[in-house]
């Protein structure tokens, strides 16, 4: 995490800070979506499974994020046979 009181749009150049955010917000509304019919049968949610892996996203340092919007996409979520180790740890 960053230092407190700091958040991502502080360390990042604006315009960076900006496509993140956007990119984000694209991948949320993209999940349901690319989520397997046999994911939701055993209770994945959506907006679970992002807030899991990306919730407090503003606050993480630099290098998280990266790895974070990594497994992020539509091959990895698909993927995903049992929860991410955050999503494990959160329930």
């Amino acid at each position: 995490m960053l230092p407190q009181g700091k958040n991502l749009s502080d360390v990042l150049p604006g315009d960076l800070y900006s496509r993140l955010k956007k990119h984000l917000e694209y991948v949320r509304g993209m999940m349901p979506h690319w989520m397997t019919a046999d994911q939701r049968g055993r209770g994945l949610y959506a907006d679970y499974l992002f807030n899991a892996i990306a919730g407090n996203w503003e606050r993480k340092r630099p290098v998280w994020v990266m790895l974070m919007v990594n497994s992020l996409t539509e091959s990895d979520v698909r993927s995903r046979g049992v929860p991410v180790l955050d999503l494990y740890l959160a329930q």
